[in-house]
């Protein structure tokens, strides 16, 4: 999911994570929730990602 806000210098964006992340064996990862804040400027090769920043919520270990 993601929300899009218009600010001064471009756009403001959050993106949601909801990742698990496996190992070589497929038993054992991580379960990762949490968000990107993005602040997007358009230049005169597109759209850039000018600051980024991850907030995690939750962090689950999994061990198979």
């Amino acid at each position: 999911n993601e929300a899009m806000t218009p600010i001064a210098e471009g756009v403001s964006a959050r993106c949601y994570v909801d990742a698990i992340v496996l190992g070589a064996d497929n038993a054992r990862g991580a379960h990762a929730i949490g968000y990107y804040d993005d602040e997007l400027v358009d230049t005169d090769e597109g759209w850039k990602i000018a600051r980024r920043r991850f907030t995690m919520v939750k962090l689950a270990m999994i061990d198979g």
